[in-house]
């Protein structure tokens, strides 16, 4: 690891940012392993229980514009503007070798924003739909980094979806 001297600055701003980032800024390689390991120790943990049941996470989709500037402008005089939406999951699911892994997907829809309309402001067409998976730890590290505070959720999630001891009332029983 490299251990670099802290430089004198002259100005007393840009020494007292340093000053304050340099832990993180040292860190970074130490943070990037801890991240990757965890994701490692959980894929492991999971596939060490043998859960062949296929579970996804929606983190929640958005909109990304085709153009920022004439999307503010349209979004700004008619309240609608076109452009992606874009829907990021982790999942435990089988990988292309139908292996059962933790995985990253990305769901892209062809759609538009419309601030004020009914069901809104997110509308796309189902028929756009284009998914991709891969194994979460092969992804870049600014996704791992990003997944990593959504994986309490997922583990949550998981057990909450395989959870058998749920109480029930009579009447939620379909006859």
């Amino acid at each position: 690891m490299k251990n670099p001297q802290t430089p004198t600055f002259s100005s007393p701003e840009l020494q007292k940012v340093v000053a304050d980032a340099r832990p993180i800024l040292e860190s970074v390689d130490e943070a990037r392993n801890r991240v990757s390991n965890d994701i490692k120790a959980l894929e492991a943990y999971l596939q060490g229980l043998d859960l062949k049941t296929s579970f996804r996470h929606p983190i929640g989709k958005c909109f990304v514009p085709e153009n920022d500037r004439q999307a503010a402008e349209a979004l700004e005089y008619s309240g609608s503007a076109p452009g992606g939406i874009l829907e990021e999951a982790l999942v435990w699911g089988q990988d292309k070798g139908g292996r059962f892994r933790l995985m990253y997907e990305l769901s892209r829809w062809e759609g538009y924003v419309e601030a004020d309309a009914p069901g809104g402001p997110l509308f796309w067409e189902d028929s756009t739909l284009k998914r991709e998976a891969k194994p979460l730890i092969e992804t870049k590290f600014e996704v791992r980094k990003r997944m990593y505070q959504h994986l309490p959720d997922l583990v949550a999630s998981l057990a909450k979806h395989l959870n058998v001891d749920q109480k029930f009332k009579l009447d939620d029983v379909p006859f």
